[in-house]
């Protein structure tokens, strides 16, 4: 539904266009983000222009950066916490197409695990592969959601 109230222009989208919505998008690789923005009739070119328009970025171009981030040598049984490359590459874009996430929130939320994993010397920290799924569990989506609830990376603590 689309009306004009005050000037302002609202698009009320039911649930079946949106889920139509999703399928395009997804079947287009391509994703756009519309949260509760007010349109002015009068500046609607201006109000369009500044919607975030987020294009999906293919891993390769950066996967071996992402996994560059992993300690180099071998975990506790003698695997390599970069993992395998191509399965960390199959791996990543199964996650960004699942979620969504950017790579720059990709990269903060991985770097965010490895600091707070140091802390233990990597105890039970995966290799990068499984860090990105494991069993349909995903470690860097927890990661991801929660620079998404703070909405910036830097962690504070309180001593009591």
């Amino acid at each position: 539904m689309i009306k004009l109230k005050d000037n302002t222009l609202e698009v009320w989208l039911s649930k079946g266009d949106i889920e139509r919505l999703k399928d395009y998008l997804e079947k287009t690789g391509e994703s756009y983000q519309l949260v509760n923005f007010p349109v002015i009739i009068n500046d609607l070119d201006d109000h369009l222009a500044s919607v975030p328009n987020f294009r999906i970025e293919d891993p390769k171009d950066w996967i071996e950066e992402w996994r560059k981030l992993f300690p180099a040598g071998l975990n506790t049984i003698g695997r390599s916490y970069r993992g395998d490359k191509q399965a960390c590459l199959k791996k990543m874009r199964r996650f960004i197409k699942e979620y969504k996430y950017s790579k720059e929130i990709i990269m903060k939320a991985t770097k965010k695990a490895l600091v707070i994993s140091e802390l233990e010397n990597y105890a039970y920290f995966p290799q990068a592969h499984w860090f990105i799924d494991k069993n349909r569990q995903s470690l860097l989506s927890q990661y991801c959601e929660q620079l998404d609830d703070i909405e910036d990376t830097k962690s504070t603590v309180t001593a009591l």
